[in-house]
């Protein structure tokens, strides 16, 4: 089935020596609001057929669709075939993507991965794309000229976006020289001519042009972006209710507290004073509940169910991450529903006491002494045993997520007696200890939550 798009179309006059057009044809999914569920290719052509935009299921699981956020939905191993009318050629693919973990450079072309400005090296009537991840798009603005125009193609931008101290950039161009700037301004056959790769040490936009026979091909552009990380540690994101770009995490001990296909949950120390999730960031093979890491990871922070959590970025790199060893998980004891709807334990292994009951939508719940009830979300079969007999557990969790306001926890094992008595013996040792809260402010005893005591983190 042929789905016609609505589109835009602007003929572009490139101006070389000569009466030469590009045209721009764009795809534009942001008005879409209805989920589909795809049982063929989808396939979308402008109003005057001059592109047509194939994605199909490839060798992946999924077909790719528009989602319900507006954008077109590719999965890992779908392709996406771009097609020109015969007599023309694609010299330029433009991708909006929903966001950085979405993006272009998400998709190869052959086995080269492209970013959301390509510039094809030689033109083409035809290209395929394959997703190496998932990637989702708003736009996508597909520029082509006629075959025999006398057109001087715009050059090639290559580097790496995002850098941390310095990144080298290639210029490349089919035919002609190549001049450029660095400064914003337009390139002209006065600017630099391009002789070598040149590296930048700061943010700029490299903007360049090919020039043959004194005519000059339309401008190519690419901004460049210097990064500086915030550095942090896990326990810094508990209250962050904002989503922030560029945040190098340390991992001090951290240990993880659980993991489910790519999202691991990792906590500041075993003691417990922060936790997140990880997803989708690549952490090494393997991973496992009780693994202590140590290093340091760049990412770009954000929500999930109300949830902390980290997800990759051009600059997440793995390879300063170690596993060393394995310990046993501490839960955070004597926690109560009320000290979750505070947040401070979001993530996190916790311990909590109540009797577990089957609600009237069957699905259980930790019902405390009052009657205060929280789900339990996910891995029934821990506590299904336990339920409705009217006796009181201590059920270790992991505070999972808060989903259209309802808190949820993930539970783990069940225990008649307290497995851990954390907190009586940590007040009894560090009691004559001198007290901080997190805020630095010296207190006369312990309070519930996190304390400072003697420089190390106690919990109550």
């Amino acid at each position: 089935m042929i789905k016609t798009l609505r589109y835009s179309l602007l003929s572009l006059l490139v101006l070389v020596c000569g009466s030469v057009f590009a045209d721009d044809v764009t795809f534009d999914w942001s008005g879409e609001k209805t989920t589909q569920t795809p049982t063929e290719d989808n396939v979308f052509t402008d109003d005057g057929g001059l592109v047509t935009l194939t994605f199909s299921k490839g060798s992946g699981s999924n077909i790719p669709a528009i989602n319900k956020e507006g954008s077109i939905r590719m999965y890992k191993k779908t392709n996406l075939n771009i097609k020109a009318k015969e007599g023309y050629n694609i010299l330029s693919v433009n991708f909006t993507p929903t966001g950085s973990s979405y993006s272009a450079s998400n998709l190869t072309f052959g086995e080269t991965a492209i970013s959301d400005e390509w510039t094809l090296s030689s033109p083409e009537n035809e290209v395929l794309l394959t997703a190496s991840a998932n990637a989702r798009f708003k736009k996508i603005v597909v520029t082509i000229a006629a075959v025999g125009e006398d057109v001087v193609y715009m050059p090639t931008i290559t580097a790496d976006e995002y850098f941390l101290e310095t990144t080298e950039v290639s210029l490349a161009a089919a035919e002609g020289d190549i001049y450029y700037t660095i400064d914003g301004t337009e390139p002209t056959a006065a600017s630099t001519k391009y002789e070598a790769p040149f590296t930048l040490d700061a943010s700029a936009t490299v903007k360049a042009i090919a020039v043959k026979d004194g005519k000059e091909s339309a401008v190519v552009e690419k901004a460049f972006e210097k990064v500086v990380p915030n550095d942090i540690v896990i326990g810094n994101v508990l209250f962050m209710d904002e989503p922030v770009k560029w945040q190098r995490v340390y991992f001090s001990n951290s240990q993880v507290v659980y993991v489910k296909g790519s999202q691991v949950y990792i906590r500041e120390a075993q003691s417990g004073s922060g936790a997140a999730i990880f997803y989708n960031v690549g952490l090494p093979a393997g991973i496992k509940r009780g693994d202590i890491l140590n290093g340091s990871i760049i990412v770009d922070y954000t929500l999930f169910n109300e949830m902390p959590e980290f997800i990759s970025n051009p600059l997440t790199d793995v390879s300063a991450v170690t596993i060393d060893g394995t310990e046993e998980i501490i839960p955070v004891s004597s926690v109560t529903i009320e000290d979750l709807e505070t947040g401070l334990y979001k993530c996190n292994d916790v311990l909590i006491q109540g009797q577990i009951v089957t609600g009237d939508d069957g699905k259980y719940y930790l019902q405390e002494e009052g009657g205060k009830t929280i789900l339990f979300y996910g891995n029934d079969e821990a506590v299904s045993e336990y339920a409705d007999n009217g006796k009181t557990y201590f059920v270790e969790s992991i505070y999972y997520g808060i989903y259209k306001g309802t808190h949820e926890l993930l539970p783990i094992s069940v225990y008649e007696n307290d497995p851990t008595a954390i907190s009586d013996v940590k007040a009894e040792t560090n009691a004559n200890g001198a007290i901080f809260n997190l805020a630095g402010q010296r207190m006369s005893k312990l309070s519930k939550g996190i304390n400072i005591v003697n420089g190390k983190k106690i919990i109550k």
